[in-house]
């Protein structure tokens, strides 16, 4: 176990979070970007195509819920100054 994994599991005042469905395809979407960068866009294409090719719907889906996260990652923020 991580150093990490003891901290944390050992530490009674940090809560458990679940990983929920959101989380993971957040956390698939960041990865993706880690790895893929630049061309993570035309990664996730070719894996929806492969899948849609294979007749996995659900798969389809989940790899469509990926790149809409993706997108938002790679939105180009505006923040307002006060």
């Amino acid at each position: 176990m991580s150093r990490r994994a003891r901290t944390r599991a050992s530490s009674p005042n940090v809560p458990e979070m679940p990983l929920t469905s959101e989380r993971q395809c957040w956390a698939e979407a960041l990865k993706v970007e880690a790895i893929h960068a630049d061309s993570a866009p035309a990664f996730i294409a070719e894996r929806i195509g492969a899948l849609a090719l294979a007749g996995d719907e659900t798969g389809v889906e989940r790899w469509r819920q990926i790149a809409a996260r993706l997108d938002q990652l790679r939105e180009p923020r505006q923040f307002l100054l006060i």
